[in-house]
């Protein structure tokens, strides 16, 4: 299984103290398969000038829910064909 190093200061598990004593990096397994995110959290529109903006609403508790989480792809971004292709998978969707 794929494991991604974690840099000391970023992981804090009984393994990270005892490795950075001995200067070891800390390895944990990662997921090879990203999750989507689910339609009902998803703000998706294409501006004028191209760019696709996301919004990702965030869950919780009202009193300690994070702000949403807004990203901006355009044309020539890695992601942008994959956003492209939600835009229109959602717009298909709708009556």
């Amino acid at each position: 299984m794929p494991t991604r190093v974690i840099l000391r200061g970023e992981f804090s598990d009984v393994a990270a103290p005892r490795a950075a004593a001995l200067g070891e990096p800390v390895t944990m397994p990662s997921s090879t398969e990203a999750s989507p995110i689910p339609d009902h959290r998803l703000s998706i529109e294409k501006r004028g000038d191209g760019a696709i903006i996301v919004r990702v609403r965030s869950e919780g508790p009202d009193e300690s829910r994070l702000p949403d989480a807004v990203f901006a792809f355009r044309n020539g971004d890695p992601q942008y064909a994959y956003w492209q292709g939600r835009l229109a998978a959602l717009r298909s969707a709708k009556p």
